[in-house]
């Protein structure tokens, strides 16, 4: 009978060590807090809560709890959701789903990354490599009337966007934590009661992971771009783009640069296969590095391209054009999408005159021969070579070249 009671003790203490604890330590200073109703203990009494802290390179750790709800559900989720206003619609949402496996199996927890289009919301579909590279260090519970759950999530995904339904979260957003039913491929809605303990709550100000408590661990990624297009308007699509894209082939060997043609078909972008011949004809003088958190890429390009135009794909520059610079994270086949919150310092910038590179500044005024060099903050030239000098003769003007130099921080 001592053993059995001996048993039974060990247990419980196993089962106490191994309860998830939501510290308040560092809230509004390293972390960010949210609890209702105001003053409660989150492993206690609170009806609803989420904090949310930098723990690591690209790492974040967010813990959330919430109130069961009574009568008893199969399935019940706690969600954070990450926006751009205050009202729920268009947010980027991580939820934490518990299901009451049995009195003897317990509770199993599942974290799920979704989106909220209007009011309704779709699960965002990950494969099992994209969730664990996304998510990690899952635990949920369900003790004492409460639903509790805590999981790392990277703040700059290293996966496919989804078609910009998986955010960057390096970017200030409103945070939201609700809590409602489940079911197997979905949430349920929240409760819609403003008067009950139960109502989602929303930050009041805007929160960057990365930034908050001055913060000083910033991801990198393993592939980032800085790309220029050439369009007939100001808004993106139907473009012609040159993207410099520059990989982080480890602390030994450094960063290797490449660059590319591509096209921007709406708001997709499919690069152009040049065969190696192509490539070199249209690019030269490529050269990128990363320095003091800032990456720099420049190369030269032929104006009027002495390839194949690829159905169209491949542009002839020699007219006026607005000018776009963009950066972001990329893939081996192709580039993600570019920070999408006009408010962010890495929203893609746009001319806001028309540029002809051949015309710009007279270039064919000066007897030497002078290109344009692109730069983001001012235009400047650079002497060529005697023997790249321009000729008069406009059967030559297709070989003048002219170089971009693309500066971008991250």
């Amino acid at each position: 009978m001592g053993s059995f009671v001996l048993i039974q003790l060990l247990l419980v203490l196993v089962a106490v060590n191994d309860a998830i604890h939501i510290d308040t330590t560092g809230c509004g200073t390293i972390k960010m807090c949210m609890f209702r109703p105001r003053g409660c203990n989150p492993n206690l009494d609170c009806t609803i809560g989420v904090t949310v802290q930098v723990i690591g390179q690209n790492q974040m750790k967010v813990q959330m709890v919430a109130a069961t709800i009574i009568p008893p559900v199969q399935q019940q989720y706690v969600a954070v959701a990450f926006s751009h206003d205050k009202a729920m619609g268009n947010d980027s949402v991580s939820e934490c789903v518990i299901s009451n496996m049995g009195e003897f199996v317990g509770y199993e927890p599942e974290v799920y990354v979704s989106y909220n289009k209007g009011k309704s919301n779709d699960r965002v579909f990950l494969n099992d490599d994209e969730h664990d590279t996304l998510f990690s260090d899952l635990a949920g519970e369900v003790v004492d009337t409460r639903l509790v759950c805590e999981f790392t999530q990277q703040i700059m995904p290293q996966i496919d966007n989804k078609n910009g339904l998986i955010w960057n979260l390096n970017t200030p957003f409103y945070v939201m934590a609700a809590t409602g039913s489940a079911q197997p491929d979905e949430v349920n809605a929240h409760e819609l009661n403003r008067d009950s303990h139960s109502f989602p709550i929303t930050s009041e100000e805007t929160f960057n992971p990365i930034t908050f408590g001055n913060n000083t661990i910033i991801p990198p990624v393993q592939q980032q771009y800085v790309a220029v297009a050439f369009s007939h308007d100001k808004a993106m699509g139907n473009d012609s783009v040159s993207e410099c894209v520059i990989s982080n082939i480890g602390e030994f060997v450094g960063y290797e640069p490449e660059v590319y043609v591509s096209y921007n078909k709406g708001k997709s972008n499919d690069r152009v296969f040049l065969n190696d011949d192509e490539h070199d004809t249209l690019f030269s003088d490529l050269a990128g590095e990363v320095v003091d958190t800032r990456l720099v890429c420049e190369f030269t390009q032929q104006i009027m391209p002495q390839i194949d135009n690829k159905n169209g794909l491949i542009w002839n520059l020699n007219t006026p054009f607005y000018v776009m610079a963009a950066t972001g994270s990329a893939q081996p086949d192709e580039v993600n999408a570019h920070e999408l919150n006009r408010d962010s310092h890495s929203f893609p910038i746009t001319s806001e005159e028309t540029f002809n590179p051949i015309t710009f500044g007279n270039n064919f005024d000066h007897p030497n021969g002078f290109t344009p060099k692109i730069n983001t903050n001012r235009i400047e030239k650079r002497p060529m070579r005697p023997t790249e000098a321009p000729k008069a003769s406009a059967s030559l003007i297709p070989l003048i070249s002219f170089v971009l130099s693309l500066i971008m921080i991250f």
